[in-house]
């Protein structure tokens, strides 16, 4: 596993965004008989972060064996925030026994086009043999991302180039916009936008142990007296 902090780049810096002609990209039907796989439980996990509950895909989606699949899924926090541990994707490798998945987080900006990296990794997966279906994995971030109640972010996989058909897909009834997206003409195009705009990539956010600190805590003793007319000097700590 080999990682590093990117914070500051925009992806546009980080990967190729010229991709293949959106004309290109599909969905390879799945078949009915595919058995569900496993991978880390997710029960296992303080929160997860997901838009579907398909335990198989209802296609595979890529741009065949002549260029990469990147493909990027937007969330919003909930509540409480999140403490970012893992993400979970389907992987169809094919025919390449050792691939490596470049992972990214990004936030802030008002888009994907304008979120910056904060952070960067390399998955490397490995098998004993072809796998035409795929499966669920789930990559274990180096280190965790924070994010405060309400926040964007962004991850965003980019898959080994002869991986046909990499990334697992769920398709919907009811498309919704602003959550699926691939580079297309040096810019991010939202799937529903797409010819393959019924679907969605499985790809969900988890933590394992969702405890998220403030930004703000107080270190002076937090009950104490203070005498009419009188004041007190409080100890603020900022982590910004």
């Amino acid at each position: 596993l080999l990682y590093n902090n990117a914070e500051g780049r925009s992806l546009s810096q980080s990967i190729n965004m010229a991709s293949a002609s959106m004309a290109m990209i599909g969905v390879c039907a799945m078949s009915s008989k595919i058995l569900t796989a496993e991978s880390a439980n997710e029960d296992d996990f303080d929160a997860v972060l997901q838009y579907d509950e398909a335990s198989k895909p209802d296609g595979l989606i890529g741009y065949g064996e002549g260029a990469a699949m990147v493909a990027g899924i937007a969330f919003t926090t909930p509540a409480s925030g999140l403490k970012l541990t893992h993400v979970k994707t389907w992987y169809c490798p094919g025919s390449l026994l050792n691939s490596d998945i470049e992972v990214y987080i990004l936030s802030g900006g008002g888009s994907l086009d304008d979120a910056d990296i904060v952070w960067q990794q390399t998955y490397n997966h490995v098998i004993n043999a072809a796998d035409e279906k795929g499966s669920f994995i789930t990559i274990p971030l180096a280190e965790a991302q924070m994010f405060f109640p309400g926040e964007k972010f962004y991850i965003v996989l980019s898959y080994p180039l002869n991986a046909a058909n990499p990334q697992g897909g769920v398709k919907f009834d009811n498309p919704v916009s602003g959550r699926y997206f691939f580079p297309y003409d040096g810019v991010w195009m939202d799937i529903v936008d797409s010819p393959i705009a019924q679907y969605g990539f499985m790809i969900k956010a988890l933590s394992d142990n969702n405890q998220v600190s403030s930004w703000i805590s107080l270190e002076s003793p937090a009950s104490g007296a203070v005498p009419a007319g009188g004041s007190v000097d409080v100890s603020l700590k900022v982590d910004a």
